[in-house]
C-alpha cells in the first residue's frame, strides 16, 4: 500500500479501498487467523480479528503459531470501514472494539 499523503480525502485512498475488495486480499483474510490493522498516521496497531486466539496464545493455553495479517490503513477514512467490512464478510464477524471499551 502507498505512503501516507497528507492531502488524502477523508473517504480514503481509492487504490487501498480497491485492494481490500480484491480476490487476493479476501483470500489473505480467509487464511489469516489473527488480523491487525495499523494506522499509518498514528502507528496505532489494533486487533480486527482473532482476539480469543491471540489471548490463548499469549496465556499459553494455545502453544502454537498463528497465521497473521497486518493491514496498513488510514483509520480516519473509509479505509477503516472497508477493512471491517471485508473481515466481517469473509470471517462472519470482526473483533474490533474502540479503545476503552
Amino acid at each position: 500500500m502507498n505512503d501516507v499523503d497528507k492531502n488524502d480525502v477523508c473517504n480514503g485512498r481509492p487504490n487501498v479501498i480497491a485492494e481490500m475488495c480484491s480476490p487476493a486480499f479476501l483470500r489473505d483474510v480467509k487464511q489469516a487467523e489473527i488480523i491487525f490493522g495499523v494506522d499509518e498516521e498514528t502507528k496505532n496497531k489494533f486487533i480486527v480479528f482473532g482476539k480469543s486466539l491471540l489471548k490463548d496464545i499469549a496465556s499459553g493455553t494455545e502453544a502454537r503459531t498463528a497465521e497473521t495479517l497486518t493491514v496498513p490503513i488510514l483509520q480516519r477514512t473509509e479505509e477503516f470501514e472497508c477493512l471491517l467490512a471485508a473481515v466481517g464478510l469473509v470471517k462472519g464477524h470482526y473483533d474490533y472494539t474502540p479503545s476503552g471499551h
